[in-house]
């Protein structure tokens, strides 16, 4: 059943990058609870990729977690809430839940990924695996993707990601599995680079 949408944005001008993603209730769903959660990253681009400078989490148009980034001082300053915020030891290729996405995508096909990820409220190490080479079915047609997941832990968080291989590796489908084992899938209907949206097939 369809309970909501999210609309993914990335923009950049060869130096800096901004990242925007918008999620939202639709429908039935909307009616029972009404959710709209903003994601933003900015930062800079670099020969290894993206390089955050800072991420902020707005939830039903309040500001929820902040991660800002001191590559400086090699730091990482979090605050979830109200509450004062908290440092940890900046690592080189850290990135934020957002960027991480299309980080990925930049490094391109491995065996394994591991980078420190800022979400907020935590900081730790996440490690990617590669599944396979798949074909995805789209409503743009049958896409070549790769296919990457985080090891699937008891009561802990997961992600998979589908990247469109012939189209700079943009997600195709991200399925977040939470602490409860709900499975929460986003597939793209719709798909634009360089200012060109990618056709939806008519069958």
């Amino acid at each position: 059943m369809q309970i909501g949408q999210s609309t993914h944005t990335w923009q950049h001008d060869g130096a800096t990058y901004v990242l925007r993603s918008v999620t939202e209730t639709t429908g039935l769903a909307a009616l029972f609870r009404t959710i709209r959660i903003v994601q933003s990253s900015e930062g800079t681009l670099a020969a290894e990729g993206l390089v955050p400078q800072s991420f902020s989490v707005e939830r039903n148009g309040r500001p929820a977690e902040r991660a800002r980034f001191d590559w400086k001082d090699m730091k990482v300053i979090l605050q979830s809430g109200k509450g004062g915020g908290r440092e940890a030891p900046l690592v080189a290729g850290a990135q934020d839940i957002l960027s991480q996405i299309y980080q990925i995508g930049l490094a391109g096909t491995g065996a394994r990924i591991e980078m420190m990820i800022a979400t907020g409220k935590n900081y730790g190490r996440y490690a990617y695996e590669a599944v396979a080479d798949e074909k995805l079915s789209t409503p743009f047609g049958e896409l070549r993707t790769w296919h990457v997941r985080t090891p699937a832990l008891p009561g802990e968080q997961a992600m998979e990601l589908w990247l469109a291989s012939d189209y700079r590796n943009l997600p195709m489908r991200i399925r977040f599995i939470d602490r409860k084992g709900d499975v929460f899938d986003q597939n793209a209907v719709e798909l634009e680079i360089d200012g060109t949206r990618l056709a939806a097939r008519q069958d």
